[in-house]
């Protein structure tokens, strides 16, 4: 992992996707990119994050 690397949750990164595309983006269209190994998860603790 990188040092300047910022984790977020999977909350966290729909709404971030969502203003940055300025749509609607779902958590769970961020939970299939994790599942489907698009996007990298790390474990935050007790929840998935993404960097």
């Amino acid at each position: 992992m990188q040092e300047n690397s910022q984790l977020i949750t999977i909350k966290e990164a729909s709404r971030w996707a969502s203003d940055f595309l300025k749509r609607d983006i779902s958590e769970s269209n961020i939970s299939y990119l994790v599942q489907y190994g698009k996007v990298k998860k790390y474990n935050g603790g007790d929840s998935v994050c993404v960097n």
